[in-house]
């Protein structure tokens, strides 16, 4: 396992959805995972496709009752008892629904929205969008927003992208004019507005309850498709949002500019001063992958608050703006001390990686779903679709390392993994800290050029006895 100080908290030792998740929500009891997966394991057949949830008592996956057909883009908990679910699915547990369901967890069953008052022009919304797919869903007071890339040609464009249905009266309606572009999240207001980020010039529309406006200045990044066949994580300017409890709105996504200033793929906007803060530049718009060659990044593509506040993202990233910190590795923290963090060594730094989806179970763990590998030393074979980063939890061994290098354990010895430059190194260790009694484990040695290089250091029994550290001439 590569380790850096912190990796002990990764685990990537949980059973597994194959070849990807794309969207996760959690309860006291359970992660539930939705997304375009064949398999999962330990279920068999279709019990295990598109849809699924973790037990976090047995770390087993279970079967969905009545599952959908279909994959599965958001699901999100209302805190009403119901897990509202969209995507490009139908009939979940038997119903006529389309794109559009919840889920009664006290009960165990399925709920469509269908339409028993019909208020909109075309006949085919009755139970929910009839083409493209739904990517995003909020509830506030008796209505469920639902957005995203529908364009069904026969409706009036103030049909397209955004609807909205009455629980109490059960109808379909428009929601005013519409926002005339996809919706790729949406947010309600602590007062019960909805803020829609969209693929308008605008980027953030606010819904009043009677008419729209925009918010917060114009956004810019991503691309305008309205494509229904798009790919799920099209490079909108903003892909995700969330309300910070001190009321800052976070936003992440591939944009490139917040309130006419320069952002990279991240920015928070605070209502109290009208003022857009780009959170120490965002992230670098390429990175160099395992093999040394460079690709552009993708964004962000999830992003949660823990309970002390810290924002966390994940997505298409391997490096902040300044390319100072590289081994963010698609996985990054921000705690307002003015820097991105990594979180141990990420997961994986190729172009065939990625992290699609957060959310935080008991303890404070954080689940990762996507398709990735353990940290960037192994970054070139993608065969691990979740990971949990465990606060609690310590490995054995744990070597702690300075100067990022990586620590491995294979077949009794360990190994140093040192990303390398033209310098010359020594490896040296010690008993104690801060290094007070060294012992050099290796002689002066060259890196080269750019790349990795791996040194013995000896038994595995010395892992947790001795910290190690590169030292550079």
């Amino acid at each position: 396992m590569a380790q850096l100080p912190g990796d002990q908290h990764w685990r990537y030792d949980l059973p597994q959805l194959s070849p990807e998740p794309f969207a996760f929500t959690s309860t006291d009891t359970h992660l539930y995972a939705g997304g375009l997966f064949l398999l999962t394991d330990g279920l068999q057949g279709s019990a295990g496709k598109d849809m699924a949830r973790f037990n976090y008592s047995t770390e087993e996956w279970e079967p969905m009752p009545g599952r959908a057909d279909g994959r599965v883009d958001t699901i999100v908990n209302g805190g009403d008892g119901f897990l509202y679910y969209g995507g490009n699915f139908s009939s979940p547990g038997g119903t006529s629904a389309r794109r559009v369901a919840r889920f009664e967890l006290a009960t165990e069953t399925w709920e469509a929205f269908s339409d028993d008052n019909f208020q909109l022009t075309e006949a085919d919304w009755s139970d929910g969008p009839a083409d493209g797919r739904v990517l995003a869903i909020t509830k506030s007071g008796d209505f469920v927003y639902v957005g995203g890339n529908f364009t069904l040609a026969s409706v009036p464009i103030e049909e397209r992208f955004i609807l909205r249905f009455n629980l109490t009266t059960r109808s379909w309606s428009r929601v005013g004019n519409g926002t005339q572009s996809t919706v790729d999240d949406l947010l309600t207001m602590p007062n019960g507005d909805v803020l829609a980020a969209t693929r308008s010039s605008a980027g953030l529309q606010l819904w009043d309850g009677s008419s729209w406006s925009n918010f917060g200045g114009n956004i810019s990044g991503g691309d305008d498709t309205t494509d229904p066949n798009s790919i799920r994580f099209a490079p909108a300017a903003i892909r995700v949002m969330k309300r910070h409890p001190d009321g800052r709105i976070f936003v992440g996504g591939n944009l490139d500019s917040a309130g006419g200033s320069p952002a990279s793929f991240v920015a928070a906007y605070n209502p109290a001063n009208n003022t857009w803060d780009n959170l120490a530049g965002g992230f670098g718009p390429e990175y160099i992958q395992s093999n040394g060659t460079n690709f552009t990044a993708d964004g962000i593509y999830d992003m949660v608050i823990d309970s002390e506040g810290r924002v966390i993202v994940c997505g298409d990233i391997q490096s902040d703006a300044a390319q100072t910190t590289r081994l963010l590795s698609h996985i990054a923290m921000w705690d307002d001390t003015g820097e991105w963090k990594p979180l141990g060594s990420g997961l994986g730094t190729t172009g065939s990686q990625i992290v699609n989806c957060l959310a935080i179970g008991p303890d404070e763990k954080l689940y990762a779903g996507g398709t990735f590998n353990r940290g960037w030393l192994n970054a070139r074979s993608a065969t691990t679709q979740i990971a949990v980063w465990d606060p609690n939890n310590i490995l054995s061994p744990i070597p702690t390392s300075f100067e990022n290098p990586i620590i491995t354990s294979e077949n009794g010895t360990l190994f140093m993994h040192i990303r390398t430059d033209q310098s010359q190194y020594k490896i040296q260790s010690s008993t104690t800290l801060p290094f007070p009694n060294l012992t050099d484990t290796s002689g002066r040695f060259g890196g080269g050029n750019f790349g990795f290089v791996k040194r013995e250091l000896g038994s595995s029994s010395e892992a947790g006895k001795r910290f190690y550290r590169v030292f550079k001439f």
